[in-house]
């Protein structure tokens, strides 16, 4: 990120941070949504690399740290893994996108670790093996950091002992209508409603 860019959203990130820093509701800060080189629309810029984004992730976490000490942060990134030299080619986990999860766990501002799971729109296999396969990936490495993951956004439900998931994302209606529904919304009419909130209490109970 340009530093110009950064000292903005500095500016932005200090305003909101410092007004609810004593907000008893609020769980974590998050950096960003899906931070990567580049978005799902946009080219990445060639200088943009796993360096970068966790350059960046240190500096930003360090910054909210210095300003409020009294929530959990965390990056919010996808998961994607860089391991170009490993026998497994999907995109996902060759680092072309800037995200290194191994090295970002591991950034000391960083309390707890994200990770995504939309296998069919990263071309990959909607299958049971492959979502099993990234999630245990995830656990391997969250138990050798020491640190809780969390697998915020998903569209297959597995559960292997990852510290816990978080739905995207549960929809309502209001009295002008039901929230936009961008193609993953949960409505409590829907039958998997009532799927997650057994799921909800099932981690629960683990406690």
């Amino acid at each position: 990120m340009p530093f110009a860019l950064q000292a903005t959203f500095k500016t932005y990130v200090q305003a909101v941070v410092t007004r609810y820093a004593n907000e008893p509701t609020i769980m974590a800060w998050e950096l960003a949504n899906e931070p990567r080189c580049g978005g799902s629309n946009t080219v990445a810029f060639p200088t943009c690399n796993t360096t970068t984004i966790t350059t960046w992730a240190s500096t930003m976490s360090a910054f909210i740290k210095s300003l409020d000490s009294n929530h959990l942060v965390t990056i919010g990134n996808e998961g994607f893994f860089n391991r170009p030299s490993s026998n497994n080619f999907d995109f996902v986990y060759q680092g072309t996108l800037g995200i290194d999860f191994e090295a970002n766990i591991k950034i000391s501002t960083v309390d707890f670790a994200t990770f995504h799971m939309y296998s069919g729109s990263w071309g990959e296999s909607n299958t049971d093996p492959w979502g099993v396969q990234w999630i245990t990936d995830h656990s391997t490495v969250m138990k050798s950091a020491n640190k809780p993951v969390i697998m915020e956004e998903f569209g297959v439900v597995i559960s292997t002992g990852v510290t816990g998931d978080l739905i995207w994302q549960a929809g309502s209606q209001l009295t002008n209508g039901p929230t936009p529904d961008d193609g993953y919304m949960i409505f409590p009419i829907d039958p998997v409603y009532a799927l997650m909130q057994s799921h909800s209490k099932a981690l629960k109970a683990r406690g």
